[in-house]
């Protein structure tokens, strides 16, 4: 179960990083050479409006700059988010990478714990937080970029998705059923190939047996493409559209993206610009607190730490995320969210949702529980450290 965690975990930061750009022989060509460069820089300007009826509806202008430095991999991104209503303050974004560590303005930090209720268990006297990444022996720089666009170039995902090209100018479009069928294929491809990937890129977790990978594809066919259908008339009405330019020295894109739900709808269009510059000199922060991912997983999860106890003879009853996203194992998988509370450092969530997520009947004076004393009901609680997860056992 770990591993087909890890793994779908690989395959959606994958997504990220491909968006909806089809495996067109030409476009990828074009988009090979921009990592060639020494260096270059980025301007992103997006409109995000989102509407959940009847009381939500939010609009956010968001402006980013960014330099990258492809020869060193050190990167510098700056993002300005404007509540347009508002009613909302955010702090400037402010962001350095240097190989997998990531460098994060202190303001932009403490944002981020408020928000998720947890501003005073961490002081920082610094100007920035280096969350370390504890893979540093991995060997970041272009070519892994180039080797990662070289996979997707070799895609073949059985679609023909209709990117048209006229001179220099690529231009994608993608109703709501070829955005659910596009999904369903790369993801297949992906788990199928996973082999294939660039080993800088994919993490010793997700490295697979041949009888590893039957087991994804089959908790994927089993648990998700089922549903595909479903998912087709969920979003109904929905499309994405994109314009690529590619010129000698730049590239420059606009996409629109709309999601439309029974429940609400995202809309989303950016305008960006990639320039290719001679040089870069990014001067890495100096007044620096650093927390390694053990010490954060530590924090956001309250106390909870990773066991070897044994969990063979037990059962998986569900999975919940740092964000309060869970998986609940029954008869039928239910996927939903929750509201996870740090309470003296330690990870709770209300009596309604244990008793909901793990179908148990709790009487007790206090409203919320903590998730590790739900051993004391007959259950076994682990961090994994891997996926950034809690599983809970019987």
């Amino acid at each position: 179960m770990k591993k087909v965690l890890v793994v779908m975990l690989l395959v959606a930061s994958m997504l990220t990083m491909v968006g909806f750009a089809p495996a067109e022989a030409s476009y990828w060509e074009e988009l090979k050479t921009m990592y060639e460069w020494d260096a270059m820089e980025g301007d992103v300007t997006l409109n995000l409006t989102v509407v959940v009826p009847p009381d939500l509806d939010q609009q956010y202008k968001v402006h980013m700059y960014s330099e990258t430095n492809l020869k060193d991999f050190i990167s510098y991104t700056e993002m300005h988010i404007e509540d347009v209503a508002g009613l909302q303050h955010i702090p400037t974004i402010k962001a350095y990478t240097q190989g997998s560590n990531l460098y994060i303005n202190r303001e932009a930090m403490l944002a981020l714990l408020a928000a998720m209720g947890k501003e005073e268990a961490l002081d920082i006297p610094e100007a920035y937080v280096m969350l370390q990444s504890n893979q540093n022996n991995m060997d970041m720089n272009a070519n892994i970029l180039k080797d990662m666009i070289a996979f997707i170039e070799e895609m073949d995902l059985g679609i023909d998705l209709g990117m048209t090209q006229e001179g220099n100018v690529y231009t994608l479009t993608l109703e709501s059923d070829e955005l659910i069928d596009l999904l369903d294929a790369y993801i297949q491809y992906v788990i199928t190939n996973i082999d294939q990937l660039p080993a800088g890129f994919m993490p010793p977790e997700a490295t697979l047996t041949e009888e590893e990978k039957q087991e994804v594809l089959q908790s994927y066919n089993t648990f998700l493409a089922p549903h595909k259908e479903m998912a087709k008339a969920f979003i109904q009405g929905s499309f994405y559209h994109q314009v690529s330019t590619f010129e000698d020295d730049a590239y420059n894109e606009k996409a629109t993206l709309a999601i439309k739900t029974p429940m609400g709808q995202v809309d989303m269009e950016s305008t960006s610009t990639s320039k290719r510059l001679t040089s870069s000199n990014i001067q890495l922060p100096t007044s620096v607190m650093t927390i390694t991912e053990e010490e954060l997983t530590h924090l956001l999860t309250g106390g909870l730490t990773q066991t070897s106890a044994e969990t063979s003879n037990m059962e998986l009853k569900a999975v919940i995320g740092l964000e309060g996203d869970y998986v609940k194992l029954a008869e039928e998988v239910e996927a939903g969210k929750l509201q996870l509370h740090l309470v003296n450092k330690r990870a709770h969530i209300t009596m309604a949702d244990a008793s909901k997520l793990l179908d148990l009947e709790i009487a007790a004076s206090e409203d919320l529980l903590a998730i590790k004393d739900l051993e004391n009901y007959g259950f076994y609680v682990i961090w994994q450290d891997a996926t950034n997860t809690i599983e809970i056992y019987q």
